[in-house]
């Protein structure tokens, strides 16, 4: 199946040659692809998809999940999909009858290396990136201990175990970040339980009402511009688009904010590209395409900054299985290039059939 270091280049901007090509042969790949039957592995089995499907559920409709927009497109298309929830009995033999696993479960169980290792274990090829990028980019910290290696700023953290008062204390006094600070969960993401705190005893209060088994941590509150850069497998390159500002009425980008989704009129707003100078920009995007060959992404991810005022982005984290609803800033981003939002999954799809081929 995957080879765990790829064999992939990466690249800033695709030139227009590069996407007029990935167009044109869009028609043939349709062709092979229709043949496969597309599992569609989906249900609220992670604490990141939980608000998202009780939304949907409880606030309907339906078809504002993304997995109502990603099987629509799919099957109007010609492809096969099924819809299967791992949370359900039988998940495991229903799995016997897919040709490809599309991932959308994020968070632990999604993005953790847990369910890559059991497509591989089956040999069945699935969406995004391999275990090991999987596994290390689902802990914030581990992840931001590997960026920093790299010579790359970002904001200064600590993890906070064991949970005792005075070893907070000692762990923020340690590690030199400040207030206000942002606690975290360390492997979780649509900034659920995020919480910006303005003292050490704002920091011991959140953390008393949460279970000592989450694993959380604290980093110093970033000022700037808060953009993404996303990036997609186009044949065997990896390439980066420029980057996108999200902006949000609240105090930060939260999980309500994530909630609305971009461009909504609810509270959050997308600038593609971003409002930020050339200089900046172009150093997001080297930035990014530096941390993916590194940690080896393959198929599609998103790097996450925030762009201080003098122009430098300082890493946040790394998004391996991007939210393929329509109006997410990976989609967003991606549309921007010329591509269908159908043609964008079956590129992805594209992709990570590329990768399963061995040398």
């Amino acid at each position: 199946m995957r080879e765990e270091f790829s064999m992939l280049d990466y690249r800033l901007l695709p030139d227009n040659d590069c996407l007029e090509n990935e167009k044109a042969v869009l028609p043939k790949v349709f062709e092979l692809i229709r043949r496969l039957k597309v599992g569609l592995i989906y249900g609220p089995i992670s604490p990141e998809d939980r608000p998202y499907y009780r939304r949907a559920v409880l606030g309907g409709p339906a078809a504002s999940m993304s997995i109502t927009h990603v099987a629509s497109a799919l099957t109007q298309r010609g492809l096969r999909a099924e819809i299967i929830n791992p949370e359900l009995f039988g998940f495991l033999d229903r799995l016997r009858n897919i040709d490809f696993a599309l991932i959308m479960v994020h968070g632990p169980f999604g993005e953790d290396g847990k369910i890559q290792g059991l497509f591989e274990y089956l040999r069945i090829p699935y969406l995004g990136s391999p275990v090991l990028p999987s596994a290390i980019c689902n802990s914030k910290t581990i992840c931001k201990a590997m960026v920093r290696s790299l010579g790359l700023p970002t904001p200064s953290h600590t993890r906070l175990l064991p949970r005792t008062e005075e070893a907070i204390g000692e762990h923020i006094a340690c590690s030199g970040l400040s207030f206000p600070a942002m606690l975290k969960c360390d492997t979780g993401g649509s900034s659920v339980g995020m919480v910006k705190c303005k003292s050490l005893d704002d920091v011991i209060s959140q953390l008393s009402s949460v279970s000592p088994n989450v694993p959380y941590f604290c980093e110093s509150f970033a000022n700037g511009t808060s953009c993404t850069v996303s990036l997609i497998q186009l044949g065997t390159t990896m390439f980066c688009a420029e980057p996108m500002e999200i902006e949000t009425v609240h105090e930060f980008y939260d999980e309500i904010s994530k909630l609305e989704g971009g461009n909504s009129g609810a509270g959050v707003r997308y600038h593609y590209p971003a409002r930020i100078s050339k200089r900046a920009a172009q150093r997001c995007m080297e930035n990014a395409r530096l941390i993916a060959e590194q940690l080896q992404l393959t198929v599609y991810a998103r790097v996450d900054f925030i762009v201080s005022e003098d122009g430098t982005p300082h890493f946040l984290e790394v998004n391996t299985l991007p939210g393929l609803s329509p109006e997410t800033n990976f989609v967003t981003g991606m549309l921007a290039f010329g591509f269908s939002y159908a043609d964008l999954l079956v590129l992805l799809i594209r992709a990570s059939l590329v990768n399963t081929i061995e040398p």
